[in-house]
């Protein structure tokens, strides 16, 4: 199995926060999001093949910003386009240095906090893709399709 976090955005609507680090590197409860993303794997007995894909244009993509994710998830992906793509690119990106598996989508600024709903992806056999809910007043702009005939 396969773990892909979809983290190279620059967090420009987080103010000052979005400027200073990468949204995945907001701590929650003292502890940064992408760290609780790789712990809900590792409580699952997922520890390999867990992967990040970040940007490196924008003010919070840091030296220390940088080496602090890898520091998290040493497998490190980077969009070197970030500021002028999406997350789908971000997966395409991903999906190119991967081999056909079973994989996990999960958006890097998503906050879980229902180990259940980790579990039921890591148990599903079916395709699946995790990402944050948009609210009716935000443009949808990535999009998902799924090959219904492999």
């Amino acid at each position: 199995m396969k773990i892909i976090v979809l983290a190279a955005g620059n967090g420009t609507r987080l103010n000052v926060k979005g400027e200073s680090i990468p949204k995945c590197l907001i701590e929650y409860n003292y502890i940064p999001n992408i760290k609780r993303i790789r712990d809900l794997f590792h409580k699952f007995g997922v520890y390999e093949n867990i992967n990040v894909v970040i940007g490196n244009k924008g003010l919070c993509w840091t030296e220390i910003n940088i080496d602090r994710i890898k520091n998290i998830i040493p497998s490190v992906i980077v969009n070197n386009y970030n500021d002028k793509t999406n997350n789908a690119f971000s997966l395409k990106l991903a999906l190119d240095q991967s081999k056909p598996d079973d994989i996990i989508i999960i958006d890097g600024d998503l906050f879980i906090f229902d180990d259940s709903i980790i579990n039921h992806f890591i148990e599903s056999k079916e395709n699946c893709a995790l990402s944050k809910y948009l609210d009716d007043g935000y443009e949808h702009k990535n999009k998902i399709l799924i090959n219904k005939h492999n």
